[in-house]
């Protein structure tokens, strides 16, 4: 949870208190971690650690994804050096060309330079480490999209590659001062002359099928499932395709009386970009 600079503040903190992957988590007082942790952190109002078998999981009191920085199109002979697109921590930096600033292990924010140039174009492959989470309330109702049972039917003559439609319903005498639907489905179909519709004249129809949204109740289990649904979907679809996923942790919790579906994701992605001196 927290922002970006509060998940890297705080896995600092955590290295600084010895709590690094591959500790023995025997040796992690739980309690005391998340003490330090809201006491070094003034902006946060909550910090949960939980042992969740071999893992140890920290939640602070809000999520959000990572702002990306975009890199500038700079041609090879420029001055340039080599920033992160993300909030991460510096998992592997090969430098080719340039001298590295920020130390393999260390967090890194968004736009940070981690390979300076140093006047000429530097060249520099880099692979960070990237929270991602996103969080869903789990609610009792939900808005769907279901069908009036009003139909609207419109007709066109086709003709030797033309369409030509017939006047709109609405002029017909019976539709005088009804309204257009402004939410629907449809149905066209294409019906042409001849036994194997090979004659280049025929008819066209489209039916419309009156829509609207409308609330529903959900059970608890529904609601649940709901939830995860769009939190897991919103959380692949954060993920770009070519990070190598390390781990993933998802849960649902009670927060202020409600419920919310939580799930994270870490992850190893490219994150170096060309950016001006």
């Amino acid at each position: 949870g927290g922002d970006a600079a509060d998940r890297l503040r705080t896995q600092s903190l955590m290295n600084e208190f010895g709590v690094k992957r591959g500790s023995l988590l025997s040796n992690i007082n739980t309690k005391a971690l998340a003490e330090q942790l809201l006491l070094h952190q003034k902006n946060l109002s909550w910090v949960g650690v939980q042992k969740r078998g071999m893992t140890l999981s920290v939640q602070l009191e809000e999520g959000t994804f990572y702002e990306e920085k975009t890199g500038e199109p700079i041609a090879a002979g420029e001055p340039c050096n080599i920033a992160v697109s993300k909030d991460c921590l510096l998992y592997k930096v090969t430098v080719e060309q340039g001298t590295q600033v920020v130390s393999t292990g260390d967090t890194a924010l968004a736009g940070q330079i981690v390979v300076s140039g140093e006047g000429k174009h530097a060249k520099a492959d880099i692979l960070g480490c990237v929270w991602y989470r996103t969080e869903v309330e789990v609610r009792a109702e939900t808005e769907i999209l279901r069908p009036t049972g009003k139909t609207q039917t419109l007709h066109s003559l086709l003709l030797f590659g033309l369409k030509i439609d017939a006047p709109s319903w609405k002029w017909l005498p019976w539709n005088w001062g009804k309204e257009d639907f402004t939410s629907y489905d449809s149905i066209y179909s294409e019906n042409y002359a001849g036994a194997d519709g090979s004659l280049p004249f025929g008819t066209a129809t489209l039916i419309k099928r009156e829509t609207k949204w409308e609330t529903v109740s959900l059970t608890e289990e529904e609601a649940k499932i709901k939830a995860r649904t769009e939190a897991e979907s919103a959380l692949d679809a954060a993920i770009p395709d070519n990070a190598q996923i390390l781990r993933t942790s998802a849960s649902f919790v009670e927060r202020d009386g409600k419920t919310y579906y939580t799930a994270s994701a870490e992850v190893l992605e490219p994150v170096g970009i060309c950016v001006s001196p």
